[in-house]
């Protein structure tokens, strides 16, 4: 038989063990920091199961866990109770210049659209749905949580839009327009839906 003919990576290794009589210091440190490493992950995780086990810390801390994301962030709604669309919600009065150009219905989820002559639009969502989630940009605009009547709503303002959202009689609700607007503007409209 032939003799068998080693790597040399084989060969550099025993090298290095019969030098110092230690295996090759780069593959132990490597080894010892990805034990630190997950041991590190593996403590911040029981800790955060830890907090999430309180409920004064449970809202902050999932939310920082599960809800927020590099550039947008994620808002379920646990308090829509409606399974289905029972009555339906609009803009009662149409605000000025503005008319009802489409509207998309199914079981769990109304879209109205308003636009007017310049080619402006308002969106309305009624969504029937308990798990339903929204996706908003946290990069490029900024949010405020506000009181419009008896409604608590989740503004968003960027350059390019103005958004909100809100629960209501158990169905989720948002508005948004392509562009930013006066506030009292915007606010009047929320107050304005109602069931048609």
């Amino acid at each position: 038989k032939e003799p068998h003919e080693f790597s040399k990576e084989f060969e550099s290794k025993m090298a290095e063990l019969i030098r110092t009589g230690k295996p090759n210091n780069k593959t132990v440190s490597r080894k010892r920091a990805r034990r630190i490493v997950l041991i590190a992950i593996a403590a911040v995780l029981a800790l955060a199961l830890a907090a999430c086990a309180i409920p004064e810390v449970r809202e902050f801390i999932a939310g920082f866990f599960v809800q927020h994301k590099d550039d947008h962030d994620e808002y379920a709604e646990p308090e829509v109770t409606k399974e289905r669309i029972e009555e339906e919600y609009g803009l009662v009065p149409i605000p000025e210049g503005f008319a009802e150009a489409d509207v998309k219905r199914n079981d769990t989820s109304i879209v109205t659209i308003y636009i007017n002559e310049d080619g402006d639009i308002i969106m309305l969502n009624q969504i029937a749905q308990p798990s339903y989630k929204q996706m908003i940009d946290n990069e490029n605009g900024k949010f405020e949580n506000k009181t419009i009547g008896d409604l608590s709503v989740r503004v968003y303002v960027s350059n390019e839009s103005t958004q909100a959202s809100w629960i209501k009689d158990g169905y989720y609700f948002s508005l948004s327009y392509p562009a930013p607007i006066e506030q009292q503007v915007f606010e009047s409209w929320i107050a304005s839906i109602k069931i048609k």
